[in-house]
């Protein structure tokens, strides 16, 4: 190998590897500087140039979980995180399965109009699934929030899923069925355990999205069921913005799902990888 050769590679890493710090860079400083301002008084936040060096202080946290009461809004996202995961889950992966295994007229069809309802924006469908819930009296409730939020992440299971499904081989199933499996019970020991990998990458991303989402939770919830991305506007009032403990709130909305993906790190890109390497 000549030397041009080398440093031309030498080079192209090089701007790689900067390319990544920048791309790193933005990703990380947004929420940095989100952490040190929950951890200032206000006089300290709007402090200019920025004090990078300050003594530390918990008030603003000790505001939102006294005064506030948000450790009752981190129930309620847990509660509807957990509700809609598993109901997505409970459904779509039924679905996702029938979809890669069987042959039928319309199945095409059939895929593109599920897709189409993950296309269409949640706005399409807020209005007439808040009166249906009014109507049943279901407004401001778990399993209303739940069951929007499972409606419109079906769509993402069943892709998903029927990905990870098609990728195994159909001798599978059929060499259950001749050890007297019924399809039920192939697809519940056999293919889904095979499978495992794919769907908890796909409970994570349906996790994440349960716990960051707003507007659904903004118009299907109250004070009782009000989620922690709603319940961060309470900061905005009639007379002004409480930028400290607003910072420490969305610190603590950050925090468990920063937790979360790094627990769940390798299960999500052996999901992610799976069926990638023949």
């Amino acid at each position: 190998m000549s030397a041009h050769t080398i440093r031309k590679k030498g080079v192209r890493k090089a701007l790689f590897m900067a390319l990544a710090f920048v791309v790193v860079a933005v990703a990380i400083l947004p929420n940095a500087w989100l952490a040190l301002t929950s951890l200032k008084t206000e006089r300290e936040a709007f402090t200019m140039p920025p004090q990078l060096i300050f003594r530390p202080i918990v008030d603003n946290y000790v505001t939102i979980f006294t005064r506030f009461n948000f450790d009752n809004y981190l129930v309620n996202s847990l509660m509807v995180g957990l509700l809609s995961t598993a109901g997505a889950l409970l459904l779509g992966t039924p679905a996702a399965y029938a979809m890669a295994r069987f042959r039928f007229t319309g199945k095409r069809q059939l895929s593109l109009y599920v897709l189409s309802t993950r296309i269409a924006p949640p706005v399409l469908v807020i209005l007439p699934m808040y009166l249906i819930f009014g109507s049943l009296g279901l407004l401001d409730n778990y399993l209303s929030l739940a069951a929007v939020q499972i409606a419109y992440n079906l769509a993402f299971v069943f892709w998903m899923m029927s990905s990870f499904f098609g990728e195994l081989p159909e001798e599978l199933d059929d060499a259950a069925q001749v050890d007297g499996c019924s399809r039920f019970r192939a697809f519940w020991r056999i293919d889904l355990p095979i499978v495992a990998p794919g769907l908890a990458a796909t409970a994570i991303f349906i996790f994440v999205q349960s716990w960051n989402e707003f507007i659904t939770a903004l118009v299907f919830t109250g004070n009782a069921t009000k989620t922690l991305p709603v319940a961060i506007t309470s900061f905005m009032t009639a007379q002004g913005t409480l930028w400290g403990p607003m910072a420490a709130a969305g610190t603590t909305v950050m925090l468990p799902m920063l937790v979360f993906g790094l627990a769940v790190q390798r299960y999500l890109v052996r999901g992610l990888t799976m069926g990638a390497i023949k």
